[in-house]
């Protein structure tokens, strides 16, 4: 489909600056004589892969941070195993792994420090071990030097050309999607309360997908070049809020649903009344405090009390109250933040710093077993590779190591790194002779730094806009790497046509190896990982029955949601998420959000001799044993869960203890959902 207007004039000026900013890194880095200027080109179109200016200096920032760690680790590290070359391999196969894993178990920009410093080690030191007579004292530090300088006029001409030459900024995106999520959100929320249910799930795990990927590239707005910056927290705070809708939405929907198919004479026509009066005020308003509060009292009136001798009913509906007041209040808290966020942005200057407080990034889910197999996958291929170069004594046989753990590297945070690599692997090959045409057709008869500008134009203005159409992937920017790594033979003369086609021939090969391995290691079963994060719920439930104190409910929210979301990336069909649907997820998150709840009750339970401690220890045993048998029923949870009951019964009717009624009700009914309480 054409592309016209504003979208077509944004990528040819995307592309634009990338060209200026390689070609300002290769006439600097040619007047600095470094000795390979067009590292400082592939840095550039790698750096400038997003063309948002927040996230290119994010990035920069980082990556120049990870560049100048992996050539500290070389010149330390070639001293000491001077005279042990394998056992520098094998080091360096350890720290691409480490470094790896490490990049995995981080979910902000900072990532790109270790990732960094794993493949731009490989970089610097297999090119040095090619050959041990280049191996004095010098050599390391030269040669790490010269890449960190190379690398690092690479990324601070990519970041100063996107920052200064009509900076992008992520505003509209960013908000437009938040804005998109909350509008999904409150329509998912009036179909629940109206009886119009889509597919079931099928809303909540669009909905914390769309959510955790606003919140991720939220993650760069603290670098952006407009206004946005200064109100970053109340963004992410916004986001948590989110977060917490998706949540209660979640459980009153699973609610409702057991309502419906247990005691469908429940909810009778005052209750469906008020259902649709909060319908209504979540699409038309108005948001205001006593608008919000009015509902609150209309749902109070309608609550029955419950006491020693009320019927399993009225504590049915007591929880459907307590879910209903939740949403209100959490609506009303999201329109709220969305509010301060467009004052904010009238206002144009920084923000008064907020009351509260937003969820920290890490507490987002890590998948230690997938980074760790990838990780073993980046140093097997450093290993694998070195293997084959020292085996067979082959003169470029150091670029199959370098390009195994470049893939790698580049691969490792991808969901699905086979099709990808597999793709940038055709477009290696259809870059061969792409290169030929440019070493002995092009570049010998350039003479001048402007007749070297126009005979990469055409090509790397082609890749620039390439590189901004999410459905190519990293190939554009792949494809200028080769073309780079190419050019390099040239930077010392012509180059020699059998040194051309071994460095060509090992570089498929490191490429191969890499695709290989990261595709066998990284392959996702989806019914293993749903296992692994239902055991990441079971985990966390132990250890609330054993907090010393209650955890934060949004920080619980913004994880639960980002567990969902990871599901939800894995999903290729309607089957999948109907066997996922099968294994019950979102009861353990539920049970989850209320035993956080209970936690946080506690205190006051204590206070009036309700034996709740208890009931928390058992219900964390209980699924601290669930790690070894799946299928564990939590009968032993039933007595004292149902005494907790009938004690808050017996007490005067309050606040604190309606919230608590109620959190052991929704325990209840995530639990035994169709077993009524006597």
């Amino acid at each position: 489909m054409l592309e016209l207007g504003p979208v077509l004039f944004e990528n040819l000026l995307y592309s634009a600056k990338c060209f200026a900013a390689a070609m300002l890194a290769i006439y600097l880095a040619l007047k600095m004589g470094l000795p390979k200027p067009f590292w400082a080109l592939t840095t550039v179109y790698v750096v400038s892969a997003q063309p948002f200016s927040g996230i290119i200096r994010s990035r920069s920032l980082y990556r120049m941070i990870g560049t100048i760690i992996a050539a500290i680790a070389i010149v330390i590290g070639v001293p000491l195993f001077f005279n042990y070359r394998l056992l520098f391999l094998i080091v360096i196969a350890f720290w691409v792994g480490g470094c790896i894993y490490l990049s995995l178990m981080d979910r902000t920009p900072r990532s790109y420090i270790f990732r960094l410093a794993a493949y731009t080690a490989g970089i610097i030191a297999f090119p040095l071990l090619q050959s041990p007579d280049i191996m004095s004292a010098s050599a390391p530090f030269d040669q790490a030097l010269s890449r960190v300088e190379e690398i690092i006029l690479g990324i601070v001409c990519a970041a100063v050309i996107h920052t200064v030459v009509f900076p992008r900024s992520i505003d509209k995106i960013l908000l437009s999607g938040l804005d998109n999520s909350f509008s999904y959100a409150l329509q998912w929320l009036r179909g629940i309360l109206i009886n119009q249910y889509l597919e079931k799930g099928r809303q909540r795990l669009k909905l914390s997908q769309d959510v955790t990927a606003s919140r991720l590239l939220a993650t760069h707005v603290p670098y952006d070049p407009s206004s946005l910056r200064w109100y970053s927290r109340i963004i992410n705070i916004f986001h948590d809020r989110l977060a917490l809708l998706i949540m209660t939405g979640a459980e009153l929907e699973e609610y409702k649903k057991n309502l419906e198919d247990f005691y469908p004479e429940l909810i009778t026509y005052d209750w469906q009344k008020m259902n649709d009066e909060i319908a209504e005020w979540s699409k038309d308003g108005p948001f205001t405090h006593e608008r919000s509060e009015s509902l609150r009292e209309k749902i109070r009136a309608i609550t029955p009390r419950v006491h020693a001798g009320s019927p399993w009913n009225h504590y049915l509906l007591l929880h459907y109250a307590v879910l209903l007041h939740k949403t209100v209040n959490i609506v009303e808290s999201c329109h709220h933040w969305r509010e301060r966020i467009e004052t904010e942005r009238k206002n144009e200057k920084p923000a008064r710093k907020p009351s509260a407080t937003s969820v920290s990034n890490t507490f987002l889910q890590t998948e230690k077993k997938l980074a760790f197999r990838t990780a073993l996958a980046a140093a097997l291929g450093t290993v694998i590779g070195s293997a084959v170069w020292i085996i067979s004594g082959w003169p470029e046989g150091y670029y199959i190591p370098t390009y195994a753990c470049i893939i790698c590297c580049i691969f490792a945070m991808i969901d699905d790194p086979a099709s990808n690599a597999k793709g940038a692997f055709k477009s290696i090959l259809v870059m061969a002779p792409i290169c030929i045409l440019y070493l002995w057709l092009a570049l010998p008869y350039t003479n001048s730094f402007e007749m070297l500008c126009l005979a990469l134009a055409p090509f790397l203005l082609a890749m620039g806009y390439l590189t901004i159409k999410p459905a190519h992937g990293l190939r554009p920017s792949l494809m200028v790497a080769a073309l780079s790594g190419m050019l390099m033979a040239y930077d010392h003369g012509i180059p020699d046509a059998d040194a051309f086609f071994n460095s060509q021939l090992a570089q498929l090969i490191g490429m191969g190896l890499g695709i290989v391995l990261i595709t066998v290691l990284r392959r996702i079963d989806l019914e293993k990982m749903a296992y692994y994060l239902a055991e990441a719920c079971w985990v966390e439930n132990a250890s609330i029955g054993q907090a010393a104190k209650p955890p934060s409910i949004h920080t619980l929210a913004v994880r639960m949601t980002d567990r969902i979301s990871l599901i939800v990336s894995h999903l290729s069909s309607v089957k999948d998420r109907q066997r996922i649907s099968s294994l019950h997820l979102i009861r353990d998150i539920l049970t989850s959000m209320d035993m956080a709840e209970l936690k946080r009750l506690e205190t006051f339970l204590d206070e009036n001799k309700i034996p709740v401690e208890p009931l928390l220890a058992t219900l964390g045993d209980h699924f601290r044993q669930k790690l070894d048998n799946p299928s564990r029923s939590p009968e032993e949870i039933l007595a004292p869960l149902d005494s907790c009951l009938h004690k808050l019964a017996e007490m005067e009717n309050s606040i604190p203890r309606n919230q608590a009624i109620s959190t052991l009700v929704g325990i209840r009914n995530d639990l035994f959902p169709s077993l009524a309480f006597t």
